[in-house]
């Protein structure tokens, strides 16, 4: 198995700074950070039941554009249901979902792709038999192929992976396979990234990583959208956290008051 971290280029503050691999990875995305007032992302009493389970609960939130945006529960609250009912994998029985002012509920996953929306899983679905590299091409749609390699290097410049760029996907570690995937949805370079638990079952120097390289992209402009249970990470990189538990959207705050608030507690404790 591939060390997590073994033979993976450094990117220093200073070159980060200047412009480096961060100032080509910005260079490629469709323009200027977007002002913080406004949302970019709406949910509007969404509701989605499987069978007599109602799984989300007319649940209405915003993610506001240049933010980064965390979503807190116990297992089973609805997170990821509505991640996919933000992604268009699960169609909202009621609600509606908006994206940078245009409705998506009832889209189908691509179109919403297209529309400026990427995300992670909290399981990763890299094509395992196929190599770093050739996982992010494989999503290069519209570019062409000298570009799609040139960006996809990038990238994984960007997470320190170039080294693994030959290996298949397969062989990777764990936090590897996170890391890779965090690229490829960036391959899209999408106004919206949603990440199911991007810190779960990793180290802690590499969570500590994964934290990095989102507050820079949230520097660099991208609005983010997490799941996860590692609360000190969570709270210690999010401008907002909301809080779910048995479908339904209890809390919402910044992370110093989502820390205290009771029926956070209540819920996990």
């Amino acid at each position: 198995m591939l060390e997590e971290t073994r033979g993976a280029p450094r990117v220093s503050r200073g070159a980060a700074e200047r412009g480096g691999v961060w100032g080509g990875v910005w260079g490629a995305m469709s323009g200027p950070p977007t002002s913080k007032s406004a949302a970019i992302l709406v949910v509007e009493g969404v509701v989605k039941r499987f069978g007599g389970l109602t799984a989300v609960n007319h649940a209405s939130c915003k993610v506001v554009a240049g933010s980064i945006t965390g979503l807190i529960g116990p297992n089973g609250s609805g997170k990821t249901t509505l991640f996919n009912c933000i992604a268009g994998t699960e169609r909202p029985d009621a609600g509606r979902i908006e994206l940078a002012g245009e409705r998506i509920d009832g889209r189908a996953p691509s179109e919403i792709c297209a529309m400026g929306l990427a995300r992670t899983f909290q399981i990763t679905r890299l094509f395992r038999e196929m190599t770093v590299l050739e996982n992010l091409v494989a999503v290069a749609h519209g570019r062409s192929d000298v570009n799609a390699v040139r960006r996809a290097q990038e990238l994984l410049d960007l997470v320190e992976v170039r080294a693994l760029e030959h290996a298949l996907a397969g062989t990777l570690s764990y936090g590897q396979r996170k890391l890779a995937e965090i690229a490829r949805a960036l391959m899209f370079d999408p106004k919206l990234l949603l990440l199911d638990e991007p810190f779960a079952g990793i180290n802690p120097r590499l969570q500590n990583r994964i934290l990095g390289y989102l507050k820079r992209l949230r520097d660099q402009g991208v609005t983010l959208f997490l799941i996860d249970h590692e609360m000190r990470l969570l709270l210690d990189v999010c401008d907002t956290v909301l809080a779910m538990d048995t479908g339904e959207l209890i809390a919402e705050g910044p992370p110093d008051a989502i820390r205290r608030d009771p029926r956070v507690l209540a819920a996990y404790f």
